[in-house]
């Protein structure tokens, strides 16, 4: 069995690696966060506007929070929300292609079990969404150094503790996106409902309930304290909280804590796994 997963893990590493389609959405997600997170405060900086009376960050702390000590809220803040649908658009191509193109069935007559194949593709979705949280970082470093040395800053690194734990909590957000859309493709045995699905909840379902329907229908704050989006958020606020300078990135809350986020977030991972699993191993792949 271990063999048997082993080498599905492999293959399914392999076919994401040839993949065009995951390197563009790598590609897509590293220039919003850059972007947002660096590029924006330096233009700030440089062209010296900021009104705090407006609600706008002044010049100086736009270039604060673009420094190295700011690379954990840099890196995860855009996850809640813009990640999250990114990392649901992978998740779902990925799986959702098998069905379409019958490699699922061509991965089942190398005479692995259904368990086996499904569990080496989840693997891989996780390893993957951990190489983008990575990646995410490395990026971030990147660029908060290149704004540091041109602007004679100091460079400050946030702890070994604080970058552990921004790596765990980003993986534990991006893969529990992951996990999401590829259990919609699952369900559907599809490409495009599940990604439709996915973007919508994350972009448009969660938003309402979160920002609009929590404050005005008393009875719904428990339901919003147990969706995937608030939790995704609330495990950011808490990672980055002591550390962050600015406003929180849209998405960002603290509507419960740490601990209940988490949590709540490995919980939607266990379903979405276990889920795909019996899916897979319950339903004609004709």
């Amino acid at each position: 069995m271990r063999a048997d997963l082993t080498a599905d893990l492999t293959a399914d590493l392999i076919v994401v690696r040839k993949r065009p389609t995951f390197w563009i959405l790598l590609a897509a997600w590293l220039v919003l966060d850059l972007v947002f997170a660096y590029l924006l405060p330096v233009v700030g900086y440089v062209s010296g506007k900021g009104r705090p009376s407006a609600g706008l960050a002044t010049a100086e702390i736009a270039l604060r929070s673009a420094l190295p000590d700011q690379l954990v809220p840099n890196a995860l803040g855009g996850m809640a929300v813009f990640g999250g649908a990114i990392a649901v658009v992978f998740g779902a191509l990925l799986v959702g292609s098998d069905y379409l193109g019958g490699t699922l069935k061509a991965a089942l007559l190398r005479g692995n079990g259904r368990t086996s194949v499904t569990t080496g593709r989840l693997a891989a979705i996780a390893l993957v969404a951990l190489f983008g949280v990575l990646a995410t970082m490395g990026a971030g470093a990147a660029s908060s150094v290149v704004v540091a040395l041109s602007t004679d800053r100091v460079v400050h690194w946030p702890s070994a503790g604080q970058l552990v734990l921004g790596v765990l909590g980003g993986w534990l957000v991006m893969g529990m996106w992951s996990m999401f859309g590829a259990f919609l493709a699952h369900v559907v045995r599809g490409v495009a409902l599940p990604i439709g699905l996915g973007v919508v909840w994350v972009m448009a379902v969660e938003n309402l309930i979160t920002n609009v329907l929590a404050d005005l229908v008393s009875w719904l704050r428990p339901v919003r304290d147990l969706m995937p989006a608030a939790n995704s958020g609330a495990l950011i606020h808490a990672i980055s909280a002591k550390i962050d300078l600015g406003e929180p990135a849209p998405g960002v809350n603290s509507l419960v804590g740490g601990t209940h986020a988490a949590t709540t977030l490995l919980c939607y991972v266990a379903v979405c796994v276990v889920g795909s699993i019996l899916l897979v191993r319950a339903r004609d792949l004709q």
